[in-house]
């Protein structure tokens, strides 16, 4: 194994390495879920990350290659190359706006997504964060017993504001899917 990441929620570990697959794994369970290979992965896979609303995996090979794939279906979502030598390391941008890579080229490389990968993160942390808040009322209203509404609020006010904040929305209307330079 080369690479390692792990999904924003901690219940899923993604692999890559020397048998040219992606290895998503349950933490819980200790167990592999799901395995892809495809034709677009020619080569070793080197290093690996998740994007924040656990959508789309993105990896770097030996063959010089950046790839994004889906992470429920493992289709491969985009492609790019740009590195002159290895490529040692692949980020997601905390927004879910930017692919960020590495080389032994010595060059750090800015990828822009385009607004069809973005708009899906966007709509995903939305919603993670909306099932998020549910979840914490509803834990708040089973504790809250004679406490004032008052102290209720506050007991809210801090759940809330201890979860992920979502990426603003983009209004970009350019219907490109994938990776840019």
């Amino acid at each position: 194994m080369n690479g390692l990441a792990i999904d924003a929620s901690n219940k899923f570990v993604v692999t890559s390495g020397t048998d040219k697959r992606l290895n998503v794994w349950n933490v819980e369970k200790a167990k592999l879920m799901r395995a892809y290979k495809n034709e677009y992965i020619t080569s070793e896979l080197y290093k690996s990350d998740i994007d924040p609303s656990g959508m789309f995996i993105a990896t770097c090979a030996f063959d010089k290659t950046i790839s994004v794939f889906d992470f429920f279906s493992g289709d491969t979502i985009a492609q790019v190359t740009g590195h002159s030598e290895l490529i040692t390391g692949v980020r997601f941008s905390p927004d879910g706006r930017h692919l960020i890579s590495i080389g032994g080229d010595g060059c750090i490389m800015v990828w822009k997504l385009g607004a069809g990968l973005v708009k899906a993160m966007q709509d995903r942390l939305l919603e993670l964060v909306s099932s998020a808040q549910k979840k914490n009322n509803k834990a708040i209203l089973a504790t809250s017993g004679g406490r004032s509404g008052a102290a209720v609020q506050q007991q809210q006010s801090a759940a809330l504001a201890s979860l992920p904040k979502p990426p603003p929305r983009t209004t970009s209307m350019d219907k490109g899917k994938g990776v840019s330079g």
